[in-house]
């Protein structure tokens, strides 16, 4: 039968109550246990085990129902529960928007699950192993679920707001994270080619500089196409954005690039730009700053 956490085992008897606390709630041990597993000990022994219980069983239910590339994001009793598809950066994405908000996090709780839902998206099973360590079931769903508590009391509709804002965000940056990496690879074989402008020196620099970044140097988090015309004037080519910018109208608001200052050319040299918006790897919890750079091909 599940256990607590072996950190926690220095409470005689907390064990026993945790699973009679889970039956009674009429909910699996094993699952509680998962959910609480990397929770800090000073929080366990701080609350009973009905109330961990209960954290873990109302996640619970506001995962109930979830269709696929489905994001939920529930505020219950003040708390945030968020139930999405396993992906990177997303504790550390929706960590620096509530910062960028202002808003203190009191307790922060990120279990991850293997789930089975039926057709309608309904919770069948949530399977005790970690989704992580890879799997070949096609009915398995990885799920990230992500509980924060506040530290003062918030705004919760526009903090709602935000936060499915930044974690849709973060599933297009994902999802094509591979398409823009073969952007910047396909970008880099211009200057190599020996188009583009510049000195046979300077675009051979730039096309060292484009695999570098494609070489896990830089998170991609959004890429789109423009025309720079005889004019300067720069206008996106529409449906060429990818991630944060697939959006036309998102990614004007986002990174305009407005008139070019730079002399004109014969159109047959004019260049196709690719605006990039990226952050450098840097420490936990610091939110992308989006840069742009114009790559000529």
């Amino acid at each position: 039968m599940a256990q607590l956490p072996a950190h926690t085992a220095t409470a005689p008897g907390l064990a026993e109550e945790f699973v009679t606390a889970a039956t009674a709630a009429g909910v699996e041990p094993p699952f509680v246990e998962r959910y609480l597993r990397h929770v800090d000990e000073t929080v366990l022994q701080e609350r009973s085990p009905e109330q961990l219980v209960a954290m873990a069983t109302t996640h619970r239910r506001v995962a109930a129902r979830r269709a696929p590339d489905e994001t939920i994001v529930e505020i219950v009793d003040g708390v945030l529960h968020v139930v999405t598809a396993d992906r990177p950066f997303l504790v550390d994405s929706v960590l620096g928007e509530l910062g960028v908000e202002g808003v203190a996090v009191a307790l922060l709780i990120h279990p991850l699950f293997a789930v089975r839902r039926d057709d309608d998206g309904t919770l069948v099973e949530v399977v005790d192993r970690d989704p992580r360590s890879g799997h070949t079931d096609p009915h398995l769903h990885d799920e990230s679920r992500i509980r924060i508590e506040f530290a003062d009391r918030v705004d919760v509709s526009l903090l709602r707001e935000r936060v499915v804002e930044v974690v849709d965000a973060v599933a297009a940056t994902v999802d094509d994270w591979d398409a823009m990496k073969a952007a910047t690879l396909e970008a880099a074989a211009f200057p190599e080619g020996g188009r583009g402008i510049g000195s046979e020196q300077s675009r051979g620099a730039a096309a060292e500089f484009l695999h570098w970044l494609g070489d896990d140097h830089f998170t991609f988090i959004g890429s789109r196409d423009h025309v720079v015309d005889e004019d300067a004037t720069v206008t996106p080519i529409p449906g060429s954005g990818l991630g944060m910018l697939r959006s036309d109208s998102t990614a004007e608001s986002i990174t305009p690039l407005g008139e070019l200052a730079r002399p004109h050319r014969p159109r047959d040299e004019l260049p196709v730009h690719r605006q990039v918006a990226c952050r450098a790897a840097g420490p936990p919890g610091h939110p992308p700053r989006p840069r742009r750079r114009a790559v000529h091909r």
